[in-house]
C-alpha cells in the first residue's frame, strides 16, 4: 500500500487507494473480528509509539483507532448511537441539540431518529450493566 503510494507520487498519478481508504476497507472487511482485545491491543502499540516519539505511526494508529470506533458505533441501536454521541459531546447545549434532532427525527447523517423511550431505556440498560460490573473502565 505505501509502496504503491510513493510510485504512483513519483510517476505524477494518482494511487489506487490512499492510506485512509485502505485503512477504512481493512477495518470494514474485519469488523466483526474487532473486539475488545484488539483495541486494548492497539492501546498498547499507540503508547509504545507514543513512548518511543514516533509520530508518524501515532498518527495512523490514531487514525485507525477513531475509525473502528467509529465503525462499531455506527452497527449500535439507534438508541445507543445517541447515548454515544451524547456521552462525547462536552457542550450542555450541543447535548441537548443531539437529543432534540434525535427526536425530532434525525438529520439523515450522523443523528438517528430514536424517541425519548427508547433513549431512556438504552440510558437504563447502560446503568443497570455498568451496575454489575465488578470494575467500570
Amino acid at each position: 500500500m505505501f509502496v504503491e503510494e510513493a510510485a504512483a507520487s513519483v510517476m505524477g498519478e494518482e494511487p489506487e487507494l490512499t492510506q485512509s481508504e485502505a485503512l477504512r476497507q481493512a477495518i470494514q472487511k474485519r469488523l466483526n473480528d474487532l473486539d475488545g482485545g484488539f483495541l486494548a491491543a492497539l492501546a498498547a502499540y499507540m503508547r509504545a509509539a507514543e513512548a518511543r516519539g514516533d509520530s508518524n505511526l501515532m498518527q495512523i494508529l490514531t487514525f485507525l483507532r477513531e475509525e473502528v470506533i467509529a465503525a462499531l458505533t455506527s452497527k449500535l441501536p439507534a438508541p445507543m448511537q445517541i447515548v454515544d454521541l451524547v456521552a462525547r459531546e462536552p457542550s450542555l447545549e450541543q447535548r441537548n441539540n443531539i437529543l432534540a434532532t434525535a427526536v425530532g427525527g434525525g438529520n439523515g447523517t450522523d443523528i438517528p431518529s430514536c424517541s425519548p423511550d427508547e433513549i431512556a431505556l438504552a440510558v437504563g440498560g447502560l446503568i443497570d450493566d455498568m451496575e454489575r460490573m465488578e470494575e467500570v473502565p
